[in-house]
């Protein structure tokens, strides 16, 4: 597949060098600063052509940069070049940047515009420039429709691709450029908002909900409120409690995937944009990489996952707290963490890491080749296995510890059921009298609790073990008991 791809993409870039050379006059240089912002010495000091980035010039050389956070070094140029540049080239520099692709790599899509805003010396001097909203919505209001195929380049700004697109759009919806919502824009934003999202609903085969996000972010702005009538509705998602092995509950959330159209094009994307990874599975918005490495490593994982639960805590640590989760070394690890890039992978045997990319596909890749931040960060690799630094006799059981013969009693176990436990509960020790009549067993539906009726007198001791039958590595091992003594009389 990398070959075609190769093989392909090579002879449209031998095309799409010569276009570039003639539209796109690359930067030159200068020699003398002058005044930084829009007061220039005299026009023909000016910079109206936007940035002809090395990916245009040469696509070998940038996809064999690894690390994001080179690659964004890659697009910096002088702050001597940026001075120079008009406001609507800086503008245009940014709807074509090369990374715009990560924004769906981000379980939060704004995550990847501050990742790339902070870092980047040309979204940093638009954002100083005084009449930066005035000329970002400009553009904005005049694109109309969005390319879906990667592959078909354009440097113009009527139409434009995908990625590009959700990105300006979350971009603006970051509030990081001043005075996006000033008297002066709003009406006009609103209008294209408007028309964005009317265009979008009455193509439902080729927008899913997630392309309307951005749009419905800004419009949700109480300066805009006014100016957008046509905000929809959610579809009906919803969230749903998953478990870690030991029965910690975890928040999810359930998401509508993309069109058929937008999976295609995410997808291909990060095939081009990183030609050695592995497409494992195709772009969805299903489930993401918190997800796959720790609640189910297959591709018909149907929930997503989140960091954070909806009260702001970690939540993620609950696998690796007193769970079957213990920190390792990298040789030894299953599963990694990126400590600060908000990103889990599943460590292969070769060493390399097999993850969901936020929102993109499933890919198999090194470590630091991927659209996550690396650098100045330790990734935290932690091993899976069966615990045996937390004792197994753990479980409380509730329920009456006196009781009469005859009378039904109520065992619960403190662990509530997942979707990967199970329990099993037993008598272990009855009284000594031979012809004590055997108790009565019920089991609960999802058997973390059993109703049970003593006949006999004396002391029994009831037992409830806890068990994992789905969990990969882990096919009916026991990870937890408990056992209450009930005297009888």
């Amino acid at each position: 597949m990398k070959n075609y791809i190769h093989f392909f993409f090579t002879s449209f870039l031998v095309f799409f060098l010569v276009s570039c050379q003639e539209e796109i006059a690359p930067i030159r240089e200068v020699q003398n600063n002058t005044k930084s912002g829009i007061d220039l010495i005299n026009e023909s000091d000016s910079i109206c052509t936007p940035i002809c980035y090395l990916s245009e010039k040469n696509y070998r050389e940038w996809t064999s940069i690894k690390g994001i956070e080179n690659r964004i070094e890659a697009c910096n140029v002088p702050q001597s070049q940026l001075d120079l540049m008009t406001t609507n080239a800086l503008a245009k520099s940014i709807i074509h940047y090369p990374l715009n692709y990560i924004v769906f790599a981000y379980n939060d899509p704004l995550e990847a515009i501050n990742l790339i805003a902070s870092r980047s010396t040309i979204h940093q001097e638009f954002e100083k420039r005084n009449d930066a909203a005035r000329v970002i919505i400009d553009l904005f209001s005049k694109t109309d429709g969005v390319e879906m195929d990667p592959q078909k380049h354009s440097s113009g700004f009527n139409c434009l691709q995908y990625s590009d697109e959700m990105f300006l759009e979350y971009y603006m919806a970051s509030k990081r450029i001043p005075n996006i919502y000033s008297e002066e824009t709003t009406e006009r934003l609103g209008a294209a908002i408007n028309k964005k999202l009317m265009e979008r609903l009455s193509l439902p085969d080729r927008f899913s909900f997630f392309s309307l996000q951005p749009l419905l972010i800004m419009g949700a702005s109480p300066e805009l409120t006014q100016y957008v009538m046509n905000i929809p509705e959610p579809p009906i998602n919803g969230t749903s409690i998953v478990y870690t092995p030991f029965g910690k509950s975890i928040t999810a959330t359930l998401y509508q995937d993309y069109s058929q159209q937008e999976r295609a094009a995410i997808s291909l994307y990060y095939v081009l944009e990183y030609p050695d990874a592995d497409l494992v599975s195709t772009a969805t918005h299903i489930y993401n990489c918190h997800s796959f490495a720790w609640h189910r490593q297959n591709e018909y994982n149907n929930v997503w996952i989140n960091y954070i639960d909806a009260n702001y805590n970690f939540q993620l640590s609950r696998y690796w707290t007193n769970d079957l989760y213990v920190s390792c070394t990298q040789q030894q690890a299953d599963v990694v963490y990126y400590n600060g890039a908000d990103h889990s992978g599943v460590v292969l045997s070769d060493g390399s890491i097999l993850s969901k990319w936020g929102g993109g596909p499933l890919m198999n890749h090194d470590l630091n080749d991927c659209p996550y931040v690396t650098e100045n960060y330790t990734p935290t690799f932690l091993y899976f296995k069966e615990r045996t630094d937390i004792p197994l006799n753990t479980i409380q059981i509730y329920g009456d510890d006196h009781v009469s013969p005859g009378q039904g009693s109520l065992y619960l176990s403190n662990i509530t059921h997942g979707s990967d436990i199970d329990y099993s509960w037993s008598i272990t020790s009855y009284p000594t009298d031979p012809d004590c009549p055997e108790p009565s067993m019920n089991n609960g539906l999802y058997s973390e609790y059993a109703q049970i009726t003593f006949y006999g007198e004396g002391l029994y001791i009831i037992r409830a073990d806890a068990s994992t039958s789905n969990t990969p590595n882990l096919h009916n091992v026991n990870i937890r008991y408990g056992e209450k003594y009930v005297y009888v009389y």
